[in-house]
């Protein structure tokens, strides 16, 4: 039985079966494993375990289902050594040393395929590293460049705390004196208040005051006017005739002159002195009184301490015109209050 050659295809490569009964092929090894005939002789068939038997030695008659290997003493299946076998009992009937160069040329091949693809992936897996590395660096010097920021404006926002901190401190202190202020305020103005009231009662005393002086005055001068109607009356009657030769007269007697006449009567009848009354005359203030006899009436009040009226330098004509209303009014209250002042 001669068995054609024939090509079994693979996925990896090509295998040929090469005929048993070609002794020059080195193909001399089949034989049966029971009585060692050949493929020259009879038909031999290969079991799943890996044995070769004839039909003769397996008592078989064409059916070769439930085989008993009579090496392994197994149950198996049988299949003839010929050009239909499976592929993977053809593999054990290749020539190694051919099959082994269609493998090597093939490996080769796989090997360069791969190499190149690999080194192509190795290219750009380095280029995708080395730009990660360079974004890493970058994110490195990012981070410190964003982590010195952070640090510059965590002390901004602490100085800005503290400033903010400060700004409140000082609010609530100028609230403090704004309020102080406010009271300080009110009580300046119950004080004016209290002192326009006094400054009104002075003024109507003032005015009470003046017009008691000029009746008084008015008064004296008719009363010293009429005295001198009543002497010069007295004076201007009709002098009795005397005979001056009749007259005891010495040379050391002396005659009266008209100049004695006005001495006596000078003497006799004071000399009317005519006061000037000012209306704005009130407590000896800097231009507004004059320097009549009234002004004395209030010097008293330069003496007590905490007045309201202090002496001070100043070009006025008179020392005791300078004597200007001064911030302190806690003085005021100390200057009496008479209703009506004693005549003099």
């Amino acid at each position: 039985m001669i068995i054609q050659k024939s090509k079994i295809v693979n996925d990896m490569c090509t295998y040929t079966i090469i005929d048993p009964y070609d002794m020059s092929n080195k193909m001399n090894w089949v034989r049966c494993n029971s009585c060692a005939s050949s493929t020259s002789v009879v038909s031999l068939y290969m079991t799943d375990c890996g044995h070769i038997f004839c039909l003769n030695c397996l008592n078989k008659d064409g059916k070769l289902n439930n085989v008993i290997c009579l090496t392994c003493k197994k149950e198996t299946k049988v299949e003839e050594i010929n050009g239909k076998m499976s592929q993977e009992k053809a593999l054990f009937f290749k020539d190694p040393e051919k099959t082994l160069e269609k493998f090597m040329k093939k490996f080769y091949t796989m090997k360069k395929f791969q190499n190149y693809h690999s080194e192509v992936s190795i290219k750009i897996l380095s280029e995708k590293c080395n730009k990660a590395s360079n974004f890493i660096k970058e994110n490195v010097d990012r981070r410190k460049d964003m982590e010195s920021k952070y640090h510059k404006l965590a002390r901004l926002v602490k100085q800005q705390s503290e400033a903010l901190k400060q700004k409140e401190n000082e609010t609530s202190l100028l609230k403090n004196k704004v309020g102080e202020l406010v009271e300080s305020v009110s009580r300046r103005e119950k004080h004016q208040k209290i002192l326009e009231e006094k400054l009104k009662r002075a003024q109507s005393f003032t005015q009470k005051r003046q017009n008691h002086y000029r009746g008084n005055d008015d008064k004296a001068d008719s009363y010293i006017l009429k005295r001198r109607i009543e002497d010069d009356n007295i004076n201007f009657k009709p002098k009795p005739k005397y005979d001056v030769s009749q007259l005891p007269f010495s040379s050391s007697d002396k005659l009266p002159t008209s100049k004695d006449s006005r001495d006596s009567k000078k003497s006799k009848y004071p000399a009317l002195k005519k006061r000037s009354y000012d209306e704005n005359l009130f407590f000896n203030f800097s231009g507004i009184g004059d320097e009549t006899e009234c002004e004395n009436m209030f010097l008293n009040l330069e003496k007590s301490q905490g007045d309201c009226i202090q002496r001070v330098t100043s070009t006025q004509k008179s020392p005791l015109l300078t004597h200007p209303m001064l911030l302190d009014i806690s003085g005021v209250s100390s200057i009496p209050y008479y209703e009506s002042l004693p005549d003099r």
